[in-house]
């Protein structure tokens, strides 16, 4: 499905490149780099809660940043994108049906790796440029829990909207804000490693005596949707 849904995304974005002739007109060819903050719009883990048991009852993404290099050639970018994202907040219910919180400290952060093919649609082309950027890719995750970790891909498209100013002929800095969306599979591997070792830990606090009880992580889907804002600048020159 994920394939599919990539194919779909690449072919919608080459007709759109050949159909729409406001895109970007007279860039030749261009090295940028940059970074700046994200800010999650959702959260990746969507926990399931089990009735009667110690299970996770939501898990909050904090913000985080971006860096990103890319290519541009007639318009086009080729753009690879770093997205580290912290952790918030981990709640958890006991038998009970108690809330309690888990630690975040320690965590690995959540990264997401993505290359992306997008053009540029310039509504103001001169020395002083505004443009909409579109682009379609695959994305792939990490959490720094190798072992737990197991086939976390998936695809990514991004929209957005982006000022920037040439205070030379083949120099430009740039200021623009992009809607991500992510879809992954597997989020239930996230949940296996550091997040249960730290709810684990959580638990063994919270009971002063008798057996300390297994918690059941559940996650909600098997697919997981995940939407950000990145608000960067950026750095370019054109040959």
């Amino acid at each position: 499905m994920l394939k599919r849904v990539v194919n779909f995304g690449l072919a919608g974005l080459f007709v759109l490149m050949i159909a729409v002739p406001g895109f970007a007109k007279g860039i030749t060819l261009g090295l940028g780099v940059g970074g700046g903050g994200t800010f999650p719009l959702s959260r990746y883990v969507k926990a399931a809660p089990v009735s009667g048991s110690y299970s996770l009852t939501d898990v909050k993404n904090g913000p985080g940043w971006s860096l990103h290099a890319e290519l541009l050639l007639i318009g086009m970018e080729i753009r690879y994108t770093w997205q580290v994202f912290t952790w918030k907040s981990i709640k958890y219910q006991d038998a009970n049906g108690n809330i309690l919180s888990a630690s975040t400290k320690g965590l690995p952060w959540l990264q997401f790796h993505s290359l992306t093919l997008g053009y540029r649609w310039y509504i103001v082309n001169s020395k002083f440029k505004l443009y909409l950027p579109l682009g379609v890719g695959p994305a792939f995750v990490t959490f720094n829990d190798v072992d737990k970790l197991k086939g976390q891909y998936g695809f990514t498209a991004y929209a957005g909207l982006v000022m920037e100013y040439a205070p030379v002929k083949h120099f430009s800095i740039g200021l623009g804000a992009r809607y991500n969306f992510f879809l992954t599979n597997q989020p239930t591997n996230i949940v296996k490693g550091k997040i249960k070792n730290s709810v684990d830990d959580s638990i063994k606090k919270s009971i002063v005596s008798g057996t300390v009880k297994t918690p059941t992580l559940k996650v909600k889907d098997m697919v997981a949707l995940f939407h950000s804002i990145t608000v960067n600048l950026s750095f370019t020159v054109f040959f």
